[in-house]
């Protein structure tokens, strides 16, 4: 059972979680989802984490990308034409043409089958992330 507490117990915080609350720098994933947002304030984590995975893994197909997410097909389908040049609906409203940062493309080895890849305006949104993404170092041997 919990005690009732008073309002004041709630200020108190440790040294620790005093610590954590009065960061400067934002974590990379915060910084990413901040930046993608700046770019168009409608952007979900869902679709900045489907374009991150597009820009690391290119030629994947949508199929992939949706187990890779865990999301269903349908789901990762209108992520697509978001980040891609097709236009999405979400509930009732439209959202608008898409942000044009990655196409579609027939694969070499079966021309049934679509890849994901970035397109130049991808490319560009890439590489200014890619100063906010903290890369772990390798370690010599």
């Amino acid at each position: 059972m919990i005690a009732n507490r008073g309002p004041s117990d709630f200020r108190r915080r440790s040294p620790a979680m005093s610590a954590a609350l009065d960061y400067q720098m934002p974590s990379t994933a915060v910084s990413l989802l901040f930046a993608f947002r700046s770019r168009d304030p409608q952007m979900s984590v869902l679709d900045a984490v489907a374009f991150a995975l597009i820009s690391e893994n290119e030629g994947l197909s949508q199929t992939e990308l949706a187990e890779l997410l865990g999301e269903p097909s349908y789901v990762v389908s209108r992520v697509v034409d978001y980040l891609g040049q097709g236009t999405t609906q979400t509930g009732r409203a439209q959202r608008q043409q898409g942000l044009g940062l990655i196409e579609r493309v027939p694969w070499d080895r079966d021309r049934r089958v679509r890849v994901l890849r970035l397109t130049q305006a991808g490319r560009v949104l890439r590489t200014s992330l890619d100063s906010l993404v903290i890369r772990p170092q390798t370690l010599g041997r």
